[in-house]
């Protein structure tokens, strides 16, 4: 087996912006889209290696996705997959990682965000703006890293999309609508 050029291990910390989004059902009624296309998110990657098996976890701001285990791909790259649930909602994230140099990540996400008794999901892809290898665990990019432009956060995020949308979603009703009485 030949070893790999690439050493992912390490923590690595950044941003990455929202380039696609879809999305339908409760997603669309809560304007899910609207709030996170053309957006900035912080990720961490904390991982170890051996040989062409990558160990270890991320995180999307401070929601930790359990650990994950994958191995390198003849090109190098790396694909991590994991599920992680917030209260009712759940995150399917998968990043293809690309060792750009021995302190810096490129890379693409594909999110898919469903919730619990609700119709319809929401599916984001995005592309990493600037992760860099972290000097210690905690380590943030500096104010020049970070991109300018509105910033996304995970649970504030959930909450809004919560408060936004009506409790009659999947009924065909619309903010503003009111079922029928049953009253007789």
């Amino acid at each position: 087996m030949v070893s790999p050029r690439q050493d992912y291990a390490g923590t690595w910390t950044g941003t990455y912006t929202v380039s696609s989004c879809t999305n339908g059902g409760f997603f669309a009624d809560a304007g899910f889209c609207g709030s996170v296309l053309n957006t900035t998110a912080g990720v961490t990657f904390v991982l170890a290696q051996s040989d062409r098996t990558v160990t270890g976890i991320f995180s999307l701001g401070s929601l930790s996705f359990p650990s994950v285990s994958a191995s390198i791909g003849g090109d190098e790259s790396l694909t991590l997959a994991a599920s992680q649930q917030d209260g009712q909602f759940t995150i399917e994230a998968t990043w293809t990682l690309q060792q750009s140099t021995a302190t810096v990540l490129a890379g693409q996400t594909r999110q898919v965000w469903k919730a619990a008794g609700r119709t319809g999901e929401g599916v984001l892809q995005g592309s990493i703006v600037s992760v860099g290898k972290a000097a210690g665990v905690g380590a943030l990019p500096s104010a020049r890293e970070r991109p300018a432009g509105p910033a996304l956060s995970i649970a504030p995020l959930l909450q809004k999309l919560l408060e936004r949308a009506p409790e009659v979603v999947g009924t065909g009703l619309r903010d503003g609508d009111r079922p029928a009485s049953t009253d007789r």
